[in-house]
């Protein structure tokens, strides 16, 4: 699941970029906004993550 977001990932930020870079007329400006945005995103998601106290994996009931 991490290789494949990862690869989506980097598939959709350059894609994403490249597309607000020529709407706003070569400038980067946009770009770094939405660089900051995901990254304010992802700072979100970690501070809200909890790691559940029971763990159910599969090696536990092997």
């Amino acid at each position: 699941m991490m290789y494949f977001a990862s690869g989506m990932a980097g598939f959709i930020a350059p894609t994403a970029m490249g597309a607000l870079i020529d709407g706003f007329g070569g400038s980067f400006q946009a770009a770094f906004f939405f660089l900051i945005g995901a990254l304010v995103i992802v700072v979100i998601c970690a501070v809200f993550y909890r790691i559940p106290s029971k763990n159910s994996s599969l090696i536990d009931h092997a």
